[in-house]
């Protein structure tokens, strides 16, 4: 068998930098010893674990595989640099290259526009007119400093850059002009990335973040509106006005119309909830619609008819309403246990409310069980107080025609919603016995009897359920005696 010819070993060639349009790592041109007419340009993709190696992938692989990655689907080329000199051969590298080489002067003209464009980007070389700087380009390319090139080849370099390129591309003055627009950008400080929303209520235009979608919803509004007609005394005209708009793209709602519609419906709801289990947990956010009276919906859809022909309200619109607006105005936050901490957002404060009149004290009931409803405040306002500073006795009245004021709204919707604490007894601990509780000890090979009676024996795990059930048998016959749960020992 003939041995393989090897290909023979590349000598390291010097590289040429050249600025980057990204303004990072300088780009590595490779031009060919046999044609300098053409070339290979490299830009850095990493640095090796050595230190010193740096890996450089191919522009022009790269430039089609993103452009069109079904067509283009093999890796890009690649090649390595070591102090400034190609160690893999660029022409031939281990991933082949699936691109044509450039041309080395629209190479060399364009790294000039962008060495250009960086520097006025960057500041370092002041504030000139365009048609001045690229005079200067222009300049450059005539000087020694490409005394490689022939004149043809100036020439093409010249017309690379004043005139548009072929790909419809602007000329190199307007993208020196787009350069320095761009420095002046950067003195000024950014503008905020916001959008406007327009409020349909007071008209107020409120800032939200442009990834963020204030909600919005067109029966909630309808809602809105009927119970600030009916408890706000907002004129028809105005409703009429507001829900005009709510075709808009860009359309909110203020919290605060949301707390100020939704005070004097809760104020409606609650003296008619004595039996009805009233749940406004902030956690659970849940109203059933059993608490939303007949009275509130048809008040509700009387006004509606003044601006509003086909839509009607019902009990689940409101109850939906009330649940989306305590989830929409009071923020969550997780503690670092994981537990959730609700708290409210904006100007919600916790303050007091004015109270227009006092209940009399109420008299001890007899022992036959009937008690008035109507004195009795329900279950919720006396086991929900947010403070804990109102007494039994008192009872939170509002006057539902006056209108409130948003801290009294607030204060009111964290009243009720606050959670009923519980008291919560200790539970003895595995190792200690209970505080004057007898620890029955049993063991497998004493009677049942014995077992009970017994003061110094340990009981087995596979007879502890039928000793419960021994137990629960002599309940009668043992009248008055008490058996503690066994401790296990281990």
């Amino acid at each position: 068998m003939t041995a393989l010819q090897r290909s023979p070993v590349f000598t390291p060639v010097k590289a040429h930098f050249v600025p980057s349009q990204q303004r990072g790592r300088d780009v590595a041109v490779y031009i060919f010893p046999d044609d300098h007419e053409l070339c290979y340009e490299w830009f850095c993709q990493l640095q090796l674990v050595d230190g010193v190696t740096l890996l450089y992938m191919c522009c022009g692989c790269k430039s089609l595989k993103s452009r069109d990655p079904r067509r283009y689907t093999k890796p890009v080329a690649s090649c390595r640099i070591v102090d400034g000199y190609f160690t893999t051969d660029p022409r031939n590298p281990k991933r082949p290259h699936f691109c044509e080489p450039r041309l080395t002067t629209k190479a060399t003209a364009r790294r000039l526009i962008i060495g250009k464009c960086n520097e006025l980007r960057d500041g370092s070389a002041g504030r000139r007119p365009a048609a001045q700087e690229l005079d200067e380009l222009l300049a450059r390319i005539s000087s020694e400093e490409f005394g490689g090139f022939s004149t043809e080849e100036r020439a093409t370099m010249v017309k690379q850059i004043v005139c548009p390129s072929e790909y419809g591309r602007d000329n190199a003055r307007r993208i020196i002009q787009r350069a320095q627009q761009r420095a002046r950008q950067g003195d000024k400080p950014p503008t905020p990335n916001v959008k406007l929303y327009l409020c349909i209520v007071c008209g107020r235009f409120r800032e939200f973040s442009c990834t963020q979608i204030p909600p919005f919803n067109r029966r909630h509004a309808l809602v809105l509106l009927a119970a600030m007609m009916n408890y706000k005394n907002m004129s028809v005209e105005s409703a009429k006005k507001a829900y005009s708009t709510y075709s808009l793209k860009q359309k909110t709602i203020c919290k605060e119309h949301y707390l100020e519609a939704a005070a004097p419906l809760l104020t409606k709801m609650v003296p008619t909830t004595d039996n009805i289990p009233f749940d406004t947990n902030l956690n659970a956010l849940h109203m059933s619609e059993e608490m939303v009276t007949e009275d509130v919906v048809a008040a509700l859809n009387d006004k509606l008819l003044l601006f509003e022909d086909k839509e009607r309200i019902t009990a689940k619109c409101v109850t939906l309403f009330l649940n989306d607006t305590i989830g929409y105005c009071v923020e969550k936050k997780r503690g670092r246990r994981g537990g959730k901490r609700v708290g409210t957002t904006g100007q919600l404060k916790c303050v007091k409310i004015p109270k227009e009149e006092e209940l009399s004290p109420q008299p001890e009931y007899e022992s036959t069980g009937e008690i008035d409803v109507e004195r009795v405040p329900s279950p919720a306002l006396q086991g929900s107080s947010a403070t804990n500073t109102v007494n039994d006795s008192e009872v939170i009245v509002i006057d539902s025609e006056e209108p409130h004021s948003s801290n009294e709204v607030t204060e009111f919707i964290s009243t009720i919603s606050e959670p009923v604490k519980r008291e919560v007894k200790e539970r003895p601990s595995r190792t200690t016995p209970r505080h004057n509780a007898p620890i029955t000890k049993i063991a497998p090979h004493v009677e049942w009897e014995d077992r009970v009676n017994a003061d110094d024996h340990y009981i087995d795990m596979p007879s502890y359920a039928l000793y419960t059930r021994h137990c629960a048998y002599n309940t009668e016959q043992r009248a008055g005696e008490t058996y503690w749960p066994t401790q296990q020992r281990f």
